[in-house]
């Protein structure tokens, strides 16, 4: 009788063990979809930069635009020969994502803001890739300059696609990094130590559903999903600590 009951147990029971296992395979398939959109969606953010790309002219403009390009030079990650098999090169993100969640201490302004329009660059080497992205401010939290609401300015950050005369294109960027995508408003967490050069350090768009961590750092996709409001929050918060801190 026992055994009776101990098998009828097992008949019951494994159709239930297989359930849960279909469960648990459905939401990893779903989990490993819904990871590969967003990795493909931020490769599309990056723009393009032409590997042949002309010095700019003698105007002031032209000088600045060029000792910029040169201030790339260290970097060491687009080949000046494409090979056809490969489609992007990715560098070491050390130093990256040793940044807190929320870098206030680390950055030198903190802004609420919208991108406008990006574009990339080649190193005035040509060993190197940067992406410039134009910003419309709507808030400052902190600043380390004259800037406030309405103000225009120009992000930077190391990486970008670059396209070689055969036509191929080949994305180098820095691991787990990403760029902001046009049209979208973003908390964006910024170095100036670099003059004149802003520097993204990292930043989140504020979407409806809930933020969304720029970079793919543990610590940054920790806050994907709360609110605006939140999010600021905390931020301001840990500002005022910083400031009493240092009163």
């Amino acid at each position: 009788m026992r055994k009776m009951i101990i098998y009828l147990l097992c008949l019951l029971v494994a159709p239930l063990s297989l359930s849960f296992i279909r469960r648990q395979d459905s939401l990893f398939v779903s989990n490993a979809a819904q990871t590969n959109e967003r990795d493909n969606q931020a490769k599309r953010n990056f723009p393009v930069a032409d590997i042949n790309e002309p010095d700019s002219d003698d105007s002031a403009k032209g000088r600045a635009k060029n000792e910029k390009r040169q201030r790339f030079n260290a970097w060491h990650m687009v080949s000046p020969e494409p090979q056809p098999w490969v489609a992007e090169r990715v560098v070491s993100s050390e130093g990256y994502n040793d940044l807190p969640a929320l870098p206030v201490e680390q950055s030198d302004m903190i802004l609420i803001a919208t991108v406008t329009s990006s574009e990339a660059h080649v190193s005035g080497n040509r060993m190197a890739v940067f992406s410039e992205f134009n910003i419309v401010v709507e808030s400052v939290l902190k600043t380390s300059d004259d800037i406030k609401e309405g103000s225009l300015l120009t992000v930077t950050r190391i990486g970008g696609y670059v396209k070689y005369p055969n036509g191929q294109q080949i994305l180098s960027r820095v691991n787990g990094i990403n760029m902001p995508q046009v049209g979208s408003r973003y908390l964006f967490f910024l170095g100036a130590k670099r003059k004149p050069d802003l520097i993204i350090l990292t930043g989140y768009e504020l979407a409806s559903q809930g933020v969304l961590a720029l970079d793919f750092g543990w610590q940054y996709l920790a806050l994907d999903g709360i609110s605006e409001a939140e999010i600021q929050k905390r931020a301001r918060d840990l500002l005022t600590k910083v400031n009493v801190r240092k009163n």
